[in-house]
């Protein structure tokens, strides 16, 4: 698993590039997915991870697994949900497995922060 400063660093480089490609400033970034601006803030220069529900109203928006994760982590997450997604009958959907992967990492790094 990635370090917790690492995961940081991806979701801070990829959240920049992700607005650099709607062409979002800070504030229109907070206008569009409910977040403050102060929040946007520490979230673009690597102060914090975002919550499940910042994450869910980014990927509304369009930010890819890539911008959140990083290329390495997207991948390994994407490979997973290929293979659960053919374990599973086929009334699951792959967002829904997708999500609920992306819910158990960001439970595990907030424990890891607070431990």
């Amino acid at each position: 698993m990635a370090e917790r400063s690492e995961v940081i660093e991806n979701f801070a480089s990829g959240l920049e590039g992700f607005m650099a490609r709607r062409r979002y400033t800070m504030n229109a970034l907070a206008k569009c997915t409910g977040m403050s601006t102060a929040n946007v803030h520490l979230l673009a220069h690597g102060k914090t991870l975002p919550s499940l529900d910042k994450v869910a109203s980014l990927i509304q928006e369009g930010m890819t697994a890539e911008e959140i994760f990083g290329k390495e982590l997207a991948d390994k997450l994407a490979k997973n949900a290929r293979v659960v997604e053919a374990a599973l009958p086929k009334r699951e959907e792959p967002f829904e497995i997708v999500e609920s992967g992306l819910v158990a990492i960001l439970e595990r790094l907030r424990s890891s922060r607070n431990a």
